[in-house]
């Protein structure tokens, strides 16, 4: 027997719908991502989900729910106040913070905070670095395993970055009076100083930024082995799409950038 078109597009729309409808309720039809990091398969931590997975599109709260590390201490370690800590995403603090003394203050950062915190073990950067705020809320969680990490502890500038709602606004200079003059992040509701260094790569570094300052298109793609990507693209997001370290591409640009000088 055959079946007309108007009975074929009828069954396809049925056979999709239905599909669509028993794999929702088995958990396999997934429309959006879900932000689980992956869980470690063997030995002592295998259950565990594992620090090293945590990306930068994270949430505080995405953090809360994999790791049991709750956001208002994970935003409190990074020196982060106000009312919606869920909210900011790990990639942001690179934003807020980046460089301080040749150490950076990013993703990393939470991903060392986070396995402490929770005795799951995870190698950080070389220049990965802790902030006090976080060192000293480990020392009361952890003990004395934080210390192997006492060399990584950086102060934080006071007034580099609130969350939008509860803002100290009694001391002078603190983050209230500085709020109006700096730039949100990400629509996160979070302040920070927006200044770059002419001439020195750090984590918010754009193409746009090292073409200003000297390189040119070629001396850029000798670096990166292939094509520039579009001039806004931080170097680090590029550098993390290429799976290379992003300490590889600051120091080979610097080292430029110096010989420019």
């Amino acid at each position: 027997m055959r079946l007309r078109a108007l009975h074929v597009a009828a069954l396809v729309v049925v056979v999709v719908l239905g599909t669509v409808g028993v794999t929702s309720l088995t958990g396999v039809w997934v429309t959006e991502s879900t932000r689980v990091p992956r869980v470690i398969k063997a030995g002592t931590y295998a259950g565990s989900s594992d620090p090293a997975d945590i990306r930068g599109s994270y949430t505080f709260g995405d953090i809360e729910r994999a790791f049991a590390v709750p956001a208002s201490v994970v935003a409190e370690a990074f020196g982060l106040t106000g009312a919606n800590p869920a909210d900011f995403a790990a990639k942001d603090l690179e934003e807020v913070y980046g460089e301080i003394d040749g150490m950076e203050v990013g993703t990393d950062s939470l991903r060392l905070f986070v396995s402490l915190y929770t005795g799951v073990p995870y190698t950080p950067e070389e220049t990965t670095a802790l902030p006090a705020a976080a060192f000293r809320i480990l020392l009361e969680q952890s003990g004395e395993a934080v210390t192997a990490h006492q060399d990584r502890v950086t102060e934080l500038p006071r007034s580099a970055a609130v969350v939008s709602g509860a803002m100290d606004d009694s001391a002078p200079g603190g983050p209230a009076a500085t709020a109006a003059a700096d730039a949100n992040v990400s629509g996160t509701g979070v302040t920070h100083e927006t200044g770059l260094q002419e001439g020195v790569v750090k984590g918010a570094t754009t193409f746009a930024d090292v073409l200003a300052w000297g390189l040119s298109r070629e001396q850029v793609e000798s670096v990166i082995g292939g094509p520039m990507p579009a001039r806004a693209t931080r170097i680090r997001d590029h550098a993390t799409e290429q799976g290379v370290s992003f300490g590889t591409y600051r120091e080979a640009f610097q080292q430029l950038l110096d010989a420019e000088q």
